[in-house]
């Protein structure tokens, strides 16, 4: 495998045990292997059988991310991926067919928001 950084996994051993770690925690975290003044961090959005279909991420600059706020953004990556995957496995009635997911998208802004809880128009999510 490539090294981008100094922080880039390049052996497939270590691949495999970051996968491993990365499955057992639920989320993963990726500090400057990519871009070495980037920080992500990623969790599954998965259907109610499971299955992988999306995944949420927050990436931003690392400088200045401390350890605190690292686990602050991951409990809130996290905690959003579950609330996705809530939506995918919820419906709106028996007979609509209409996903939760259909209803707040058509209606809910998810870009900008900030932690009150509300998006640039001041509408909660």
């Amino acid at each position: 495998m490539p090294r981008f950084t100094k922080n880039s996994l390049t052996r497939k051993t270590d691949m495999l045990k970051e996968i491993e770690k990365i499955r057992e925690q639920g989320y993963a975290v990726s500090n400057g292997e990519r871009s070495p003044e980037i920080l992500g961090v990623a969790a599954p959005v998965l259907e109610e059988n499971g299955a992988l279909i999306a995944v949420l991420v927050a990436a931003m600059p690392s400088a200045g991310i401390s350890k605190s706020r690292l686990e602050e953004i991951v409990r809130t990556v996290v905690r959003g991926a579950g609330k996705v995957s809530n939506l995918f496995k919820k419906r709106i009635g028996p007979d609509s067919g209409e996903s939760d997911v259909r209803r707040a998208a058509s209606g809910t802004v998810v870009s900008g928001v900030d932690r009150a809880g509300e998006n640039s128009s001041g509408r909660r999510y």
